[in-house]
């Protein structure tokens, strides 16, 4: 269980009654954005057309369904079963965690229709952004592995040229990534190997935590998953961890079990939130001078592979698979001991550089990135 903000419980009937008013109410939203930002059809110019109000049911159909099926796994999680049939009666936790992710969402849409409003301009910027908005949906529902399928089957459909969209949605993932990483910290997952005692900006996550209102909740995944590992020895002084005990060391499961937090650690998360910041700063910039379509999404390739190569060196989540994992006479310490993600790092890397170097045929020669731009 993740450490909550407050806990809001659906135990009542008159709390049950809310929660469905509260789901009636945000279904209708949904429905209503459908309705209005449904999209018409193109004149033989290229012009849209006002929707149809077939063209607006259809679109409003389709944003009450995704609305519905979000909001039917909010009810069978938070309500009880007696209010929901087979439901969970797990309530509604408020964490910093979804805060931070929901933050990091918003961010993202709200820069990246701008972006595509300005890329397009015109009437067209107008359709552009609104079909920025539509993307977002699909990629919430696609995840993040599924989100390059999601924008690559959507411009197909709306006929928009996949890397020039992907030029507008490049800094925005970073600028995402940047919020997530915050929530990570707040829940203490994704954390760093320990550091030495002497490390200033070492941090430690505790067993338990409270509430806004004093009340005990669960502790940060990091000191959890420590107390639980009794595979590993750790020199409290340098940080140092082992896979086998060695003089001066202590189980790292006894250190946590003592003292009630992690031992101090690298911060990775608020390593990877500020640099996944300066990345989105940095793409924000080159934007203004990119030559050909596709040059910032291989920017982002490059320089997300960077950022999350190097701050996986400082990793201390083991269970996140690495080589040690599949091959037992790789040492846990090895330099050369790669996690999964900088795996796939050296493939995004490696994507970017030819992306970068061998532009796509038919991309044209940008004189400028300011303002709208031909395709």
């Amino acid at each position: 269980m993740l450490p909550t903000l407050i806990e809001i419980r659906f135990d009542t009937p008159f709390a049950q009654a809310v929660a469905y008013v509260l789901a009636v109410l945000l279904l209708g939203y949904g429905i209503w954005a459908g309705w209005r930002n449904a999209p018409g059809s193109l004149d033989k110019k290229g012009k849209e057309l006002p929707p149809t109000r077939e063209q607006r049911a259809t679109r409003a159909a389709i944003y009450g369904v995704l609305f519905a099926i979000v909001l039917l796994f909010g009810l069978y999680y938070a309500l009880p079963a007696m209010a929901f049939l087979g439901a969970k009666g797990e309530g509604l936790p408020i964490h910093t965690y979804g805060l931070m992710i929901i933050a990091g969402f918003a961010a993202a849409i709200m820069v990246s229709t701008r972006l595509a409003e300005r890329e397009w301009g015109g009437a067209e910027g107008v359709r552009r952004r609104n079909d920025a908005a539509d993307l977002a949906v699909w990629v919430f529902y696609g995840g993040f592995i599924g989100a390059a399928g999601a924008v690559w089957w959507f411009c197909r459909q709306r006929k928009i040229p996949f890397l020039r969209l992907a030029d507008v949605i490049a800094p925005t993932v970073a600028l995402g990534q940047a919020f997530g990483r915050l929530g990570c910290f707040a829940a203490g997952c994704c954390w760093g190997k320990p550091a030495s005692l002497h490390l200033p900006w070492a941090v430690r996550f505790p067993r338990a935590a409270h509430d806004i209102f004093g009340r005990l909740t669960g502790g940060a995944i990091a000191a959890n998953s420590q107390l639980e590992d009794t595979r590993r020895w750790v020199i409290e002084s340098t940080g140092q961890v082992f896979d086998h005990f060695v003089p001066g060391s202590i189980r790292l499961s006894d250190w946590v079990a003592e003292h009630g937090t992690t031992l101090p650690i690298h911060p990775t998360q608020l390593y990877e939130s500020l640099a996944q910041l300066l990345l989105f700063v940095l793409l924000m910039i080159a934007r203004r001078y990119r030559r050909f379509h596709g040059q910032i999404l291989a920017l982002y390739l490059i320089g997300y592979s960077i950022i999350r190569t190097t701050v996986e060196m400082f990793r201390g989540d083991f269970e996140r698979g690495t080589l040690h994992q599949v091959i037992d006479q790789v040492p846990l310490d090895a330099w050369w001991n790669i996690s999964t993600s900088q795996f796939i790092s050296l493939v995004m890397f490696a994507l970017g550089v030819t992306l970068l170097v061998r532009r796509p045929s038919g991309t044209p020669e940008l004189a400028s990135a300011s303002g709208a731009q031909t395709a």
